[in-house]
């Protein structure tokens, strides 16, 4: 039987290295399942994999869209459906890693049977964004849709306005839209590794992580995607990305972008946290024993 190995957790918790070194051991492709590093030129500040850290492992999902481009949870899955279907058929086992929920239960369980939306619901969402109601969209969201208010990464944007967008153009909350999938037809089995870490050692990991982003030239990488792309370019309204258009912007001086960056990573990370907690198939394991993980993902593949 082919199996799809689902390798999750939060930002900086060692996915992308352990599932290099499981997919060495069992001759596995990658899929990132990744909300920014599906865009093109996002690459320091999304933790993108550089091809010499690979070692050999085939990757996909990486650099699909230009940063300027609309890039759906909908279409990551069908995306990845195509693409298990060809990769099944040369190999066992694909690894699928991530730490994007929507995009991963977009292939878990299937897309979203959501209507259509009149474009003039956005446009007037985005205008009200533009004009920094920000912090009163997130009030609505709270009201109008608590389940999904309670998921969400509260930083973006898009995110926020794709809910209200569903909810004021159908009079239904995008969650109960994602409540009422029909099972997915597989020809796989899944199996869920999480990766968890205690606060106390995660959020430290976090920090140090944004630093070594800084300097290895995040500012200079996002001044040239706004320069390049434009400052309100969707892939831009990611963490670690729009915190630099701010500054471009004059909101805040460096040392508050970068504490920006900080404290919404850490908070990124503990609604990835929230979200994962509710997947009741995953296996978690301590992030602080890889060794030990391999060792019980290839016992349990080998069965």
């Amino acid at each position: 039987m082919k199996t799809l190995l689902s390798i999750v957790g939060p930002t900086a918790s060692g996915k992308s290295a352990l599932s290099i070194e499981i997919a060495q051991q069992l001759k596995a492709p990658v899929i990132s399942a990744d909300s920014v590093q599906v865009y093109k030129g996002l690459d320091i500040g999304s933790g993108k994999v550089a091809v010499e850290e690979m070692q050999g492992i085939a990757h996909y999902m990486l650099d699909i869209v230009n940063p300027n481009q609309e890039f759906s949870a909908g279409d990551f899955g069908r995306a990845v459906d195509k693409l298990l279907e060809k990769l099944f058929r040369k190999c066992d086992i694909v690894i699928l890693t991530g730490g994007a929920g929507f995009y991963l239960n977009a292939v878990w369980e299937g897309m979203d049977d959501i209507p259509s939306i009149d474009g003039s619901i956005r446009k007037e969402l985005n205008q009200r964004f533009d004009k920094g109601e920000l912090q009163q969209l997130i009030r609505e969201l709270r009201e109008v849709d608590p389940l999904t208010y309670g998921v969400i990464d509260l930083s973006n944007p898009v995110r926020i306005i794709r809910a209200l967008e569903v909810y004021y153009g159908s009079g239904k909350p995008i969650s109960h839209y994602r409540s009422r999938r029909s099972p997915k037809k597989k020809n796989y089995t899944d199996l869920k590794i999480g990766l968890e870490l205690e606060r106390d050692v995660l959020y430290p990991k976090i920090n140090a992580r944004v630093d070594r982003m800084i300097a290895a030239g995040l500012e200079q990488e996002v001044y040239g995607l706004v320069e390049q792309w434009g400052a309100d370019a969707k892939g831009l309204h990611s963490v670690g990305y729009q915190e630099f258009v701010g500054l471009f912007a004059g909101k805040y001086d460096r040392e508050e972008a970068i504490r920006l960056i900080k404290r919404n990573s850490r908070r990124y990370a503990k609604k990835q946290y929230t979200w994962f907690r509710k997947v009741q198939d995953i296996q978690w394991f301590s992030a602080k024993e890889p060794g030990m993980i391999v060792e019980k993902v290839l016992e349990k593949v080998a069965r």
